[in-house]
Parts: C-alpha cells; sequence; structure tokens
C-alpha cells in the first residue's frame, strides 16, 4: 500500500511542486505496533472519562466528552512513542497524559471559541487542546 501512495504522490506532485518528498502520517505505525495501538486508545479513553467525572464533581461551566477519533490516534501514537523511550510505563504513562490533556484542555477552550464550539467538541485534538487554554488565557491578561 505505501509503495502504491507513494508513486501516485510522484506523479501528481512533480507536476505541480517538482522535487517535492512525500511525509507520512503515524497511522503507518500502526500495524507494526498493535498492541501499543490499543493500549495507547484504552489509557486516553479511560483519562478521558475520569477527566469528566472530575469536571462534572467540581461542576465546572463546561464538561467536555472524549471525542473517540482524536483519542485514538492521539492515544496510540503517545503509547507508540511512550514505549520506544519508556516501555511499557512509558507507553501507560503517556497515553494517560494525553486523554488528560484532551479532556481538560477542551473544557478549558471550550468558552474561548465561540459559536465554533460544537466543531471543537468532535474534533479536539492534543495539540491545540494544550496551546489553546494557553495562548487564550495569555490574550487574556494582555487585553486581547
Amino acid at each position: 500500500m505505501l509503495s502504491e501512495i507513494i508513486a501516485a504522490f510522484h506523479g501528481f506532485a512533480n507536476k505541480i511542486i517538482p522535487n517535492s518528498i512525500p511525509g507520512l502520517d503515524v497511522p503507518l505505525l500502526f500495524p507494526n505496533y498493535p498492541t501499543s495501538v490499543i493500549l495507547g486508545f484504552l489509557m486516553s479513553l479511560l483519562a478521558g472519562i475520569i477527566g469528566m467525572l472530575v469536571l462534572g464533581l467540581f461542576n465546572y461551566p463546561i464538561v467536555a466528552f472524549p471525542a473517540l477519533i482524536p483519542t485514538f490516534f492521539t492515544g496510540a501514537a503517545t503509547a507508540i512513542f511512550g514505549n520506544a523511550h519508556g516501555g511499557r510505563r512509558g507507553a501507560i504513562i503517556g497515553s494517560f497524559a494525553n486523554g488528560l490533556v484532551l479532556i481538560f484542555g477542551q473544557a478549558f477552550l471550550l468558552p474561548m471559541v465561540g459559536s465554533y464550539e460544537p466543531i471543537m467538541r468532535i474534533l479536539s485534538e492534543t495539540d491545540y487542546t494544550l496551546y489553546g487554554p494557553l495562548l487564550g488565557g495569555l490574550l487574556k491578561l494582555i487585553g486581547g
């Protein structure tokens, strides 16, 4: 499959962007690390559920819920790299932390995005659930 994608890319890209190089996404690693993928998804989902319950217990005005697609993809990728650098423990801690970032970051970011809230609930990703609330808080501090 990979060889077909790269050949198709070169055929298209050489006409539009000569000398371009294909970039392949992390899900290409998933078939080689099936245990890490499942462990990462489950730990990230568990952290998301725990985070959702914590938000509810503390009566936070917005209770975020784990979006399954980002939880699966980012949790799996986190576990693969966590396992490579910290073994089983790295996979578990990394993917659990990923789930917490997804839930708490989403809960802190949603009040700042206005009418984009329904989309942000579905498409929460670790990058903007981590940096979004930090940047939003900074902008509020400086009067943005």
